[in-house]
């Protein structure tokens, strides 16, 4: 393990590196940290996975094994799909995005960027011209229900989702 000084002055040709870091914020921050550091940002794909329109996904993604992302679906930069998770026709997904284990993403559903999704979340399927939107960084709690659009900056959780609200000081 070298430190981030360490890695960037390693004398090498090229330089190859996953960001495997799964909040979104994080990710996002270190990649605008080293992207002008002559590092090529790669794409790893679970041998078991199924990706049906790989040519839609962008750089930078961790598809992790069980997983599946179906036609038509197009993903952004730097996307982390967790186990047993997936991701169906007609999706957008924004970059940055992470979802946690067990996530089910229906069809016609857009996620902005820097949005997290706990662990057995699902976001219910959307219309071809209504899709269900979930706004730039905002989190959907671990087992939530999404059934309707999701403003930016916000937490939603239960079943089915609601926005949490924050505390007073």
């Amino acid at each position: 393990v070298l430190s981030f000084k360490k890695f960037i002055k390693t004398k090498k040709v090229k330089k190859n590196i996953l960001l495997g870091i799964s909040d979104p914020k994080i990710r996002r921050k270190i990649y605008f940290k080293i992207k002008n550091e002559n590092i090529n940002f790669f794409s790893l794909y679970s041998k078991n996975s199924i990706i049906l329109d790989k040519k839609n996904i962008s750089t930078g993604c961790s598809i992790s094994p069980f997983t599946m992302i179906t036609s038509n679906a197009k993903i952004g930069k730097f996307f982390h799909l967790n186990i047993y998770s997936y991701v169906e026709h007609d999706c957008e997904i924004g970059d940055f995005v992470t979802f946690a284990p067990g996530v089910k993403c229906n069809g016609n559903v857009k996620i902005h960027d820097n949005v997290f999704i706990g662990s057995g979340a699902v976001i219910k399927n959307g219309m071809p011209n209504r899709k269900i939107v979930i706004g730039e960084n905002s989190i959907i709690g671990a087992g939530a229900v999404v059934t309707k659009t999701i403003n930016k900056n916000t937490t939603y959780v239960g079943n089915p989702a609601i926005k949490l609200l924050k505390n007073k000081k």
